[in-house]
Parts: structure tokens; sequence; C-alpha cells
């Protein structure tokens, strides 16, 4: 018999109920891209799947306002692997150890999430993270904190969308005198 190591990536794996929650968000970014309801119609087939519906919906609407303060404080930096994918980028890691830390009310640690995250102003999305958290758990759904790495990432996955409606602003170097 031998015996092999695992290879890396192994200890980047989500486990069913994390992978289930990263989902959930690149749908909602995938929804922001081209504002199709059908993402969000199967964010709620799945979730309807695996707890009761009234608590599904709960869950999404949490998920929902988590998302929307992370895209606002992020100024849409937040970078999604493709859904299924079974790794975590490391702003997913940095959003499931934030729900954790704020599930078992280690601050500090939602503190470490957030900068990692690149969000200074973090009040309101501790708290919405923190109702994310609770919902969570009573679907008996449970996040150690700090214990989810993202895959390393050499390259932007995506670029950054401008808002809607933002104007379009570049440097020009060298204009005339």
């Amino acid at each position: 018999m031998s015996v092999h190591p695992l290879p890396q990536i192994a200890g980047l794996l989500l486990p069913a109920d994390a992978l289930a929650i990263v989902d959930m968000f690149r749908r909602f970014d995938r929804f922001r891209g081209d504002y199709d309801a059908a993402h969000l119609a199967a964010v709620s087939a799945r979730f309807s799947g695996i707890m009761a519906g009234p608590l599904a919906d709960a869950v999404i609407s949490e998920a929902l306002l988590v998302d929307g303060e992370i895209r606002l404080r992020s100024n849409g930096r937040f970078v999604c692997f493709n859904e299924g994918a079974p790794t975590a980028s490391a702003d997913e890691a940095a959003l499931l150890n934030l729900i954790a830390a704020m599930q078992s009310a280690d601050y500090t640690a939602a503190a470490e999430a957030a900068i990692q995250l690149e969000i200074l102003q973090a009040r309101a999305l501790f708290s919405l993270a923190f109702r994310l958290g609770r919902r969570l758990l009573d679907a008996e759904i449970r996040f150690r904190p700090r214990s989810f790495r993202g895959a390393a990432v050499t390259a932007r996955v995506a670029e950054p969308r401008p808002p809607r409606g933002a104007p379009h602003l570049s440097l020009v170097e060298g204009c005339g005198r």
C-alpha cells in the first residue's frame, strides 16, 4: 500500500453547505450582470430543497442585503469564481469567514474578514452578516471562524464594472498647453 499526499487544492475545497452559500453569491453576481430574474429563481429553487420555504426565503433575503452592502463598500471589486467551482476566491473565503465570525460573535475575526475584503466602514456589513448568520443557524448551518481559505488568484477573474449610469472618466496624458 502506498500513501499519496492530497494535492494542495484539497485543503481549499468547500464543504457542501459553504459551497451552497458561495454559489448563491455567485448567482447574485450573475444577476447583477444581466438582471435576469432566472438567477434569483435558481437560488430560490436550490435553497427550497435545502431548507423549509419560509426559512429559505429569509436566508436569500438576508444574503441579498449582504451582497448589496459588499458591492457598495467594495466598489464592485468582489471577485467570484464560476458557479459550482469547488473552491472559493479569496473574497468568497473572506465572506464565509465573516459570516462564520458573526455566527459566533467573534468580532476580531469579523474585522479581519472585512479588512481582507478591503471594507473599512463595515458596521452595516457586520449587522447584515450577523442576521444572515442567525438565519443560517436556524437552518442548522454553522461555520467555524477563520476556517476558509481562498484559492490563490494570479490575475483578477473579472474587471470591476462601474456602477450603472456612472460617467466614464479616463486620464489623458500629454494635454497640449
